[in-house]
């Protein structure tokens, strides 16, 4: 059998997709518009739904397909992403973000398009390449201040976006 490589968000996606639509079907069957009319018991409406699952050729064709994702040699895409080496950082140091073709060129893009660092430097974030900010915190997510650049304060950041500014005293 062949290998299936797709992300795991188009995976997640895919089942998603399939499992909504079950459901949907499910509730549309137990829950029609005469059942509703009627008021019908839970006992009917339960009744329904098992000649549904029995006669409608869509819905079973959907149960087949997300029983097949289990079975499918689908191998999920994890990027790697490159370690920060940048440990000459330190709180209060004034950065520049690197441009997107340093960037990319360094780490890569993935499938979406995103530069492969930490968090991910996706393309709404272009506008910030080559602005400056200052370094509020280091650790798991570095945080960021006194952007030249307005609104840019809730997106996750690492070392590897920027570089030191040359030239300037850093506190």
């Amino acid at each position: 059998m062949n290998k299936i490589i797709m992300s795991v968000r188009d995976f997640a996606i895919l089942y998603n997709i399939i499992d909504y639509k079950i459901h949907i079907l499910e509730d549309n069957a137990k829950i029609s518009p005469i059942n509703f009319i009627t008021n019908a018991s839970e006992e009917k409406m339960e009744e329904d739904l098992q000649k549904f699952k029995d006669t409608d050729l869509y819905y079973k064709d959907l149960i087949r397909i997300r029983e097949k994702l289990g079975e499918l040699n689908i191998e999920i895409e994890t990027p790697e992403l490159k370690v920060e080496k940048n440990q000459e950082f330190k709180v209060g140091d004034r950065v520049q973000f690197k441009s997107w073709k340093e960037m990319k060129k360094e780490f890569g893009c993935d499938r979406d398009g995103e530069i492969r660092v930490k968090h991910g430097f996706n393309k709404g974030m272009k506008h910030l390449c080559n602005t400056y900010a200052k370094i509020k915190s280091i650790g798991n997510e570095t945080k960021l201040k006194d952007f030249t650049t307005m609104g840019d304060v809730e997106w996750d950041y690492c070392l590897d976006m920027v570089k030191k500014v040359k030239g300037e005293k850093n506190e």
